[in-house]
């Protein structure tokens, strides 16, 4: 299993990823992205993973990640 640089174990979800606003339930990347909202933490949690597949896998947010945009993406 790969890790990052410095790291022993793979934490995929660390607390800092997903928070709160009025309700709404949003996680963030390494790269800075923000995205949600979404309906709970749950939701977030599997859209996180979503995401993460779809950068592995080379989609468009692995693009944007690689420049180190920042923005936001609303549902």
């Amino acid at each position: 299993m790969q890790y990052r640089i410095g790291e022993v174990t793979n934490n995929n979800f660390r607390n800092r990823r997903f928070f709160c606003i009025s309700g709404e339930w949003y996680f963030s990347t390494r790269e800075n992205l923000h995205v949600g909202p979404f309906f709970d933490k749950e939701e977030a949690e599997i859209e996180l993973m979503f995401f993460l597949r779809h950068v592995n896998e080379g989609g468009i947010y692995a693009n944007i990640a690689s420049e180190q945009r920042v923005f936001s993406v609303h549902c």
